[in-house]
C-alpha cells in the first residue's frame, strides 16, 4: 500500500471510531473506563502510551512510562477496593 491508500483508509476512520477503539486521557479518567472490564472478568491488559513511541524525548518516555504504572496501580486498587465491598 502506498501512502495515498493508507490517507484514503485512514480520512475514513471517524472520531467517533477512535474513541470507540481507543482509551485516552489522564490515567485517573483511562482506569474509571477500565474498572467496568475488570468487574466483568477481565484479567489481562495491556495498555500502552503511544505518545512515547517513535522519538519521544526522553523527559516524555519516562512520563508516558510513570503514567501507565499510575494507570496499573489505580486499576489494581481500585479492583480490590471494590471486591472487598
Amino acid at each position: 500500500m502506498n501512502a495515498r491508500g493508507s490517507t484514503g483508509i485512514i480520512s475514513q476512520v471517524t472520531p467517533e471510531n477512535v474513541r470507540k477503539s481507543f482509551w485516552s486521557g489522564r490515567p485517573r479518567r483511562i482506569a474509571d473506563q477500565i474498572l467496568p472490564y475488570v468487574e466483568a472478568g477481565m484479567n489481562l491488559m495491556a495498555p500502552a502510551d503511544m505518545s512515547i513511541w517513535g522519538g519521544a524525548s526522553p523527559e516524555n518516555s519516562a512520563a508516558g512510562h510513570e503514567a501507565l504504572a499510575l494507570l496499573n496501580r489505580l486499576v489494581k486498587e481500585r479492583a480490590k477496593a471494590r471486591s472487598t465491598v
